[in-house]
């Protein structure tokens, strides 16, 4: 019969060393024997079969150097204890079978100094990026003026379902970081109190060690996320050009919440694509035309309403107009507001053109083209084909 195996998670970082120590321990005492820890991390373990089974974990004193490696693990042998896991930063031993192993520290003084000769590259680098980002953000808010700050994001990030779920795994390794930086301080002075007392160094809180690396983990996922979800998001693309035909791009186009030339009543443009792109936070449709100039429409179905009346206004406040192929650009032509019946309107008149911004309940529209915004007939035609009710 197949032995049943038991996977936990390892919560443990290397500073967590002495608390990942005990409850190994636990796990032996309950009758269980480590075989390895997967990437993730995930601990696997077999039922054990001795009863003097007992766990030692050590930060790395060898650099990753394979001949100090070597010697190490061969005095760790003599001493009575067999390697069973490397993580980076710290050795995981078992005891050897039938022999009571010697304690690997019997000096809490030399076991903190073996600890942050270790960790002091990357507690600098740590710092360094924290004080970096913290000059950054305390320059933005209070050095930049206020009207010359650009956006940390911009309603063009909600555009694209990587940069949605990627932005929020920064905030959270910031996170991270100073709950980090937090445990090394606090460690440090009760080892100092520890070593004054004459006391063992003690181990640091596991549900402090659970959080930091469920937070870390969870940016890991959301970096990972964000990079499929673009794949994801171009894969549910629908797209119709003219290269399936002007004919193909027409029929789409009756059915769409789009503004046509036709509406207008205006002869001999031919269509150039019809875009439907579904996302997290919204959902985007973009229709062009071609004549003389170019008709063009975005339509953005938010999840929310107050999520629309932001992304209208980040809009304005860019001041941006928008070009074939959804793109967008800065405009010399200022963005004003203006009344024709929606719950948010603006109006940019440039040369031989015009685009009208709209918001009604949870959807933004966009229409550049040439528009007769004399005609009085204009906002029933923009409520009615763009399904603004």
């Amino acid at each position: 019969m197949r032995e049943k195996k038991r996977r936990k998670l390892f919560w443990f970082d290397t500073i967590d060393y002495r608390a990942a120590e005990a409850w190994l321990n636990e796990q032996a005492a309950h009758g269980w024997e480590l075989e390895g820890i997967w990437p993730g991390p995930v601990a696997v373990f077999n039922p054990a079969r001795r009863r003097d089974l007992q766990y030692a974990v050590a930060v790395d004193p060898t650099g990753g150097k394979g001949e100090r490696e070597e010697a190490y693990l061969q005095l760790m042998e003599d001493a009575g204890w067999h390697k069973v896991e490397r993580k980076p930063g710290i050795y995981i031993f078992a005891s050897v079978p039938g022999v009571n192993p010697a304690p690997l520290q019997t000096d809490p003084e030399l076991e903190q100094k073996q600890f942050y000769q270790y960790l002091r590259r990357g507690w600098i680098a740590s710092l360094v990026i924290l004080i970096i980002v913290a000059t950054l953000l305390a320059a933005y808010f209070f050095v930049v003026p206020a009207a010359e700050r650009t956006p940390l994001f911009s309603f063009e990030s909600l555009l694209e379902d990587n940069l949605v779920v990627s932005a929020l795994a920064l905030p959270l390794l910031l996170i991270y970081l100073v709950l980090s930086g937090a445990s090394h301080l606090r460690y440090w002075r009760a080892g100092k109190r520890a070593i004054a007392a004459g006391s063992e160094l003690p181990a640091t809180s596991r549900r402090a060690a659970q959080a930091r690396q469920i937070i870390a983990a969870v940016a890991a996922v959301l970096c990972v996320g964000g990079w499929i979800m673009g794949f994801v998001q171009t894969a549910r693309r629908e797209s119709v050009t003219f290269q399936d035909g002007l004919e193909a791009v027409a029929q789409a186009a009756e059915t769409a919440p789009v503004l046509r030339a036709e509406d207008l009543g205006k002869d001999g443009w031919k269509p150039l694509s019809l875009d439907r792109t579904p996302g997290i936070l919204l959902d985007r449709v973009s229709y062009s035309e071609l004549a003389d100039r170019t008709l063009i429409t975005e339509r953005f179905e938010c999840r929310a309403a107050g999520l629309a009346r932001w992304f209208a206004e980040d809009m304005v406040r860019a001041g941006v107009t928008v070009d074939v192929g959804g793109y967008y650009r800065p405009s010399i032509f200022p963005m004003e507001a203006v009344e024709l019946g929606f719950e948010q309107s603006w109006i940019c008149i440039g040369e031989g053109w015009s685009q009208i911004l709209l918001r009604e309940g949870n959807v933004v529209a966009v229409v550049n083209g040439p528009l007769d915004l004399s005609d009085p007939a204009l906002p029933d035609i923009l409520r009615e084909r763009l399904q603004l009710h």
